[in-house]
């Protein structure tokens, strides 16, 4: 008596619904499904000719629900970067990481406080990035920094020379921009820019 061994393989199943299928698009597949069993069982030129029209014009419904669905949540979004990324995570099949910390050591002891966790971690990145600089400061004398500017720009820097503009001129400038809710430095967003500059030229 011979016995095979056979290797168990998982299928695990999305439950994640797919909001843009609809209904019709649902029954446009299931007919897809039937055309295929015959079209792979036929020579008939015209079968095959119609299928494949089929598919191509399914597959642009489908392409154009996508396209709606995702403009629609990104039109009704608040946060529409945060928004672009969930987009685009749903698609890699990319899930955020959940990291629970329960506990960290501090000053070596160890913690479950979740008030001193959150505490630590806020002291930690909120100066961070000024004792690495410290650090590297302190550990290295002026005249390193000088000579690594010489040795980096072996060519002489050219001046930066100011002139003067005119209103014209920051008039275009302004109008060539987007009115969209980014900012700079200055947190003024270019759509609320373009018109206060607008009348104060005028």
């Amino acid at each position: 008596m011979y016995y095979s061994s056979f290797t168990i393989k998982r299928t695990h199943y999305s439950s994640h619904t797919k909001a843009w299928l609809t209904e019709g698009i649902k029954i446009s597949c299931r007919n897809k499904r039937k055309l295929f069993l015959i079209y792979r069982n036929s020579n008939d030129s015209g079968i095959k000719k119609y299928y494949k029209r089929y598919c191509k014009i399914l597959a642009d419904v489908i392409r154009l629900a996508k396209k709606t669905y995702y403009n629609n949540l990104l039109i009704k979004s608040t946060n529409k970067t945060k928004m672009t990324w969930n987009i685009i995570n749903e698609h890699i099949n990319k899930r955020p990481r959940k990291h629970d910390i329960s506990s960290i050591n501090v000053d070596g002891a160890k913690t479950h406080d979740s008030q001193v966790i959150a505490t630590t971690f806020n002291t930690y990145f909120a100066t961070v990035a000024q004792n690495i600089h410290t650090e590297n400061f302190n550990s290295r004398d002026v005249n390193d920094f000088l000579d690594y500017l010489y040795n980096a720009f072996n060519k002489p820097i050219p001046a930066i020379n100011l002139k003067m503009v005119t209103s014209k001129e920051i008039e275009n400038v302004v109008k060539s921009l987007k009115p969209k809710g980014s900012h700079g430095y200055d947190e003024i967003p270019t759509k609320i820019l373009k018109p206060i500059t607008f009348n104060l030229l005028v």
